[in-house]
C-alpha cells in the first residue's frame, strides 16, 4: 500500500495530528512490582550493612576512649602512689613538744617540715616556729625519738624558716624544682605530715594556676605562684611538689591570708632556695660556726640573735673568745636578726677585716673582735 503524498502539506510543517488519540503502551504489573521489591529489599540491605558498620565503628571508639580515660586514671592514681613513696622520707613533723609527736594526732600548732640537706637542714614555715620555746622534729621511720632544732635562718616576710637538726642517721633531702617545672596548668601535689605518722596524713593534687602573681611586704616585692591546692593551718609546711617528686614551694597559710583571695591559694617562688641555703652555709664557714641558729633571748626582751651550738676551735672566731652558747646580738654596731643581715656585712670585708661584735655569755654583755681570715671571694 502506498501513501499518498499531500502537496499541500509544508517541508517544515510536523506530520503529528494533535487531534489523534495518543498510543498508550500496557505494562505489566507484576514484573514491575518485582523490580520495587527488589530494589527495596537491596537498599535495606545496604543500609543495614552501613548501619553495622557505623556502630562498630561507634562502639570501637568509644570502647578505645574509655579504655583511654581508665589508663589515664590508672597512671594518675601510679603517680600519686609513687610519688607519695618517693617524697615520704623527706616529710618531718614540727611540735613545740616531743609528747606532741608521739600521739598520732593532729595538735593545734604542729606543723610540717621538709628536708633540703643531709647535714640536716629543715624549710618550714616560720609563722608556726617562731613561737615555739622549744621546736622538735621527728623525722621519717619507726622508733625514732623527737629531736631539738633550731632556726638557722628565717624571713618572715615569706613566712619561712630553716631549722637545724643534729641527727646521727641517713636523711634524704627533697629534690629542688627548676624553673622549666614552674608552668601554668603544671600538675602538682600538697602532702604534709603534721601528726608525726610514719607514712603521711594529707594528700592534696591540683594544678599551677598562675606563675605571674606577687606580693608586696616592707617595700619588698617576692614572686609567688597561684594554686588551686586548699591550703590550711593543718597542712602549713607541708611540701607543694611536681609529679617527679621535686620541690615547687610549701604551704603558708599566713602567706595566704596576706594575700586574701577566695579559692586562690598562694605559695612562694622558692627558684632561690638553693641560694638562701648556700649564703647560709658560707656565713657560718667564715665565722668557722659548725651549727647554730637564731633565736630569742628572754633577758634582753626577746631581742634575737645567732646562738652558737659548735663551733671549729681552729677558727678565728673561736681564737677570739666565741664559745658554744653564745648569742651574737651586733656586728659592727648592727642588730642582726636574720641571716640576711650577717650575709649583707660580710659581703662587703676581706680577710684581715676586723668584726667588732657584742655577744650575750651566761646573761652578760661581752665584746669580741673576730679578724676575719676565710673570706672566699
Amino acid at each position: 500500500m502506498r501513501m499518498k503524498y499531500d502537496e499541500n502539506l509544508n517541508e517544515n510543517e510536523d506530520l503529528y495530528d494533535d487531534n489523534r488519540p495518543p498510543i498508550r503502551f500496557k505494562r505489566k504489573k507484576a514484573k514491575s512490582n518485582l523490580i520495587i521489591f527488589f530494589k527495596s529489599i537491596s537498599l535495606f540491605f545496604i543500609v543495614g550493612i552501613f548501619g553495622a558498620l557505623s556502630a562498630g565503628i561507634l562502639v570501637e571508639f568509644k570502647y578505645n576512649n574509655l579504655n583511654r580515660v581508665l589508663k589515664e586514671r590508672s597512671n594518675i592514681i601510679f603517680d600519686y602512689s609513687t610519688l607519695i613513696n618517693n617524697v615520704k622520707d623527706s616529710i618531718v613533723t614540727i611540735a613545740s613538744d616531743k609528747n606532741y609527736l608521739t600521739e598520732n594526732r593532729y595538735i593545734e600548732g604542729n606543723s610540717t617540715g621538709i628536708i633540703v640537706e643531709s647535714n640536716g637542714r629543715i624549710l618550714t614555715s616560720y609563722s608556726k616556729v617562731k613561737e615555739m620555746k622549744d621546736i622538735y622534729v621527728k623525722v621519717p621511720g619507726a622508733g625514732n625519738d623527737p629531736i631539738k632544732a633550731d632556726i638557722v635562718v628565717f624571713n618572715e616576710d615569706i613566712d619561712v624558716a630553716i631549722i637545724q637538726i643534729v641527727y646521727n642517721g641517713k636523711l634524704k633531702p627533697i629534690k629542688i624544682a627548676s624553673k622549666e617545672e614552674k608552668i601554668v596548668g603544671g600538675r602538682i601535689t600538697l602532702i604534709s605530715n603534721s601528726v608525726g605518722d610514719s607514712y603521711v596524713d594529707n594528700v592534696i593534687p591540683g594544678i599551677i594556676t598562675s606563675i605571674n602573681r606577687s606580693m608586696e611586704v616592707n617595700n619588698t616585692e617576692y614572686s609567688l605562684m597561684e594554686v588551686n591546692t586548699p591550703i590550711t593551718e593543718v597542712n602549713t609546711g607541708g611540701l607543694i611538689c611536681n609529679l617527679k617528686g621535686e620541690l615547687i614551694g610549701f604551704a603558708s597559710k599566713k602567706v595566704n591570708d596576706a594575700m586574701n583571695r577566695k579559692d586562690m591559694y598562694y605559695i612562694a617562688d622558692f627558684t632561690s632556695l638553693d641560694d638562701i641555703i648556700k649564703s647560709t652555709n658560707e656565713i657560718k664557714d667564715i665565722l668557722g660556726i659548725i651549727e647554730g641558729g637564731f633565736s630569742e633571748n628572754e633577758d634582753l626582751d626577746d631581742e634575737i640573735g645567732l646562738y652558737v651550738i659548735r663551733i671549729k676551735k681552729d677558727s678565728s672566731s673561736y681564737k677570739a673568745g666565741l664559745r658554744p652558747t653564745d648569742i651574737i646580738l651586733e656586728i659592727d654596731g648592727h642588730n642582726i636578726s636574720d641571716i640576711n643581715e650577717i650575709y649583707g656585712i660580710l659581703d662587703k670585708k676581706n680577710n684581715n677585716d676586723i668584726l667588732n661584735c657584742k655577744v650575750m655569755r651566761s646573761g652578760k654583755i661581752i665584746e669580741l673582735k673576730i679578724q676575719l681570715d676565710n673570706i672566699k671571694k
